[in-house]
């Protein structure tokens, strides 16, 4: 019993940071995809990169409401995708709110780039 608790540990902390690497490159790739890769304004880049705790916290606290921890991911459904892409929403519109409470300057397109990108990373 020892043995399956502890795969089951490995199991999420290896999703977990899956998911923190997603979130990564999931904001620096719809960057890239809304700027030229040679010409991102450092402002964008600087609000990226100060955001990032936060939107890897977010991700982790509504994946973990979610419950996309504890499902079998072998025997993934549709029933799935519907609550990553939910959760993925749920976490753009709190990213969305974050930015405008701090009244941070972003292009309304790198949100919805970031939704795709990050609801295509973690399907994969």
């Amino acid at each position: 019993m020892n043995h399956i608790f502890k795969n089951e540990k490995i199991r999420i902390l290896t999703l977990i940071i899956s998911d923190i690497v997603a979130v990564i490159i999931s904001s620096f790739l719809a960057l890239v995809l809304r700027f030229d890769i040679d010409y991102i304004p450092k402002h964008y880049l600087n609000v990226v990169v100060l955001s990032l705790p936060f939107c890897i916290i977010t991700t982790l606290l509504v994946f973990y409401f979610f419950r996309l921890y504890n499902r079998v991911w072998s025997y993934a459904s549709i029933g799935e995708m519907i609550s990553i892409i939910e959760s993925v929403f749920l976490i753009e519109v709190i990213t969305i709110c974050y930015h405008v409470f701090l009244d941070v300057d972003l292009p309304r397109r790198l949100f919805v780039q970031l939704m795709i990108i990050l609801i295509k990373k973690i399907n994969t």
